[in-house]
């Protein structure tokens, strides 16, 4: 179904529909792989300073040291992204992993940019159910996690791991059923045969 070419230093995969995506360097993958660690990481060390920095003071703004390696982050997926679409064109938009991706760089693009322009009136005020703006970005902050989920892309061992969990779940589900089928007619059987107090419905037993 697909035809590997390779020109240029890069892998390019041609579908039979004519579609033709580049496959980038496994290096850059390990490298963006190594930044999303570290940006999971820092997520929670942010959440866990907004929350102490809103308990004590009322605020939701971040600390100079904290708003300098969030920026930095943002800037990093922008630049992945604009790379990603300098090398594969039109395919980076056929990527279920790369429109996630999109999505979180507009919304790191929103959080880190663009709301600090905001007044302080604006991110006080309450929506949905008298959540406060600030407490709504801290929470669409934490969809940044999903970036997460390009670690099963990046490292195959880590997607066959997920594979072998998902297809022992199923497994797993056949077992269940199978031993609630087992006690539920083991219970009907009881029930008929020796009814459903042992003290009453059948006395000639011993204590």
């Amino acid at each position: 179904t697909e035809v590997i070419m390779r020109s240029q230093g890069l892998t390019r995969v041609v579908d039979l529909d004519g579609h033709s995506s580049a496959k980038l360097p496994a290096k850059f993958h390990q490298c963006m792989g190594v930044l999303v660690i570290l940006n999971a990481i820092f997520i929670g060390i942010d959440t866990d300073a907004s929350a102490q920095r809103s308990q004590r003071m009322g605020e939701h703004t971040l600390p100079v040291a904290l708003r300098v390696v969030d920026n930095f982050f943002c800037v990093a997926w922008i630049l992945e992204m604009l790379f990603r679409v300098k090398v594969q064109k039109l395919g980076y938009f056929r990527d279920k992993f790369n429109m996630l991706d999109f999505s979180l760089v507009w919304l790191g693009i929103f959080t880190s940019w663009i709301t600090p322009l905001l007044s302080d009136q604006a991110t006080t005020s309450r929506v949905f159910g008298g959540m406060s703006v600030s407490s709504l970005l801290m929470v669409l902050r934490i969809f940044k996690l999903l970036r997460l989920l390009k670690l099963m892309k990046m490292f195959k061992k880590l997607w066959f791991v997920v594979h072998a969990f998902a297809a022992a779940a199923k497994t797993l589900g056949w077992v269940v059923l199978l031993l609630f089928t087992l006690i539920y007619t083991c219970g009907v059987f009881m029930t008929v045969f020796v009814g459903q107090s042992c003290s009453t419905d059948f006395t000639a037993w011993e204590a």
